[in-house]
């Protein structure tokens, strides 16, 4: 039983700690994997953002350009046109009639062509700028979402610090105990196997038992049976006799041994053994062996077993 718990608790140690483990294991890899995605996703945002910022710089810097080019050009040909006609009418160089007032008029239209122009390339620019504005504001919203995040990133970063800290700290607290139950174990272990052996010992003690067969002559002369009673031996009762040799007898253990070899024509069991416990077996005339058929009460009264042949035995005390 004592096996069956230590073995038991042995499996839940392992257990836990397995399962702790895999725990720790699937935590940090969940965390490295949340942690290396929002890396890529923000580092691939961050070169989409640098590669659209770097285009649109260079298409307004053209668009600019070139507006500015074309006003420029503009306003040269007004400049010019402008000074013609100022020349014409400063020489007296202006001409009556139709074709030169409808003339004078396309040059002043076509001056006024090129302002409109100039303010539709202006108009556009703004249009644009507000437009490249409105983008670089939607961009803005988007940057400061990303920092958002970055932030809430780095708020669980430090609580998986937090949760690493107390994880470390528990798992040490862990190991102190798991070597702690370790060494209990051990303890328990050695305990146990202590007990077992004192167990097996007292076992061993309590179920090892001794008998003995002679004549009443040898039994008596080794000391082992004495007569107490009756007058001149008539009727006297034959009992075992205090301070005997234990070395005279032959030990056996009680859960083993199930016959008693006698081998003699008559054979008397002197110690108390209750009759309905065993069995004489004879053949031919001789008592060959004693069979216990009740161990538990054959050996209840006496562990000492006696008994008296009517002749030396191969088994006897005379053949010790």
């Amino acid at each position: 039983m004592l096996n069956q718990k230590l073995e038991i608790m042995k499996t839940k140690e392992k257990s836990n700690n397995k399962m702790l483990k895999n725990v720790l294991l699937t935590f940090f890899i969940v965390a490295a994997l949340g942690a290396t995605f929002f890396a890529y996703k923000q580092y691939d945002e961050n070169v989409q953002l640098q590669e659209f910022f770097e285009h649109e710089k260079l298409a307004m810097e053209e668009h600019v350009q070139q507006s500015f080019d074309q006003i420029e050009a503009n306003l040269a040909q007004i400049t010019a046109t402008e000074n013609n006609l100022k020349f014409n009418f400063d020489e007296g160089n202006i001409e009556t009639g139709t074709t030169q007032k409808e003339r004078i008029q396309q040059e002043i239209n076509f001056i006024e062509h090129l302002i409109a122009e100039n303010k539709r390339i202006i108009e556009d620019l703004n249009n644009q700028v507000t437009d490249k504005n409105k983008r670089l504001a939607s961009f803005g919203k988007k940057i400061t979402g990303l920092n958002k995040k970055i932030k809430d990133y780095e708020t669980q970063t430090a609580e998986l610090k937090k949760a690493n800290d107390l994880l470390a700290k528990n798992i040490e607290e862990l190991t102190i105990e798991n070597n702690f139950l370790s060494l209990e174990n051990e303890h328990q272990k050695f305990l146990l196997e202590d007990t077992e052996k004192i167990i097996a010992q007292k076992d061993d003690t309590i179920n090892m038992k001794f008998y003995v067969t002679g004549t009443f002559d040898e039994l008596k002369e080794s000391e082992i049976v004495t007569k107490e009673g009756g007058i001149l031996g008539i009727r006297a009762t034959k009992t075992l006799q205090e301070g005997f040799d234990k070395d005279d007898f032959i030990q056996v253990d009680k859960r083993n041994v199930k016959t008693i070899p006698v081998y003699s024509k008559k054979a008397e069991i002197i110690t108390n053994h209750p009759t309905e416990s065993y069995e004489l077996i004879e053949e031919n005339g001789i008592v060959n062996y004693i069979k216990i058929t009740n161990p538990d009460l054959f050996w209840e009264k006496s562990k000492f077993l006696v008994i008296e042949t009517k002749e030396s035995s191969q088994v006897s005390l005379a053949n010790k």
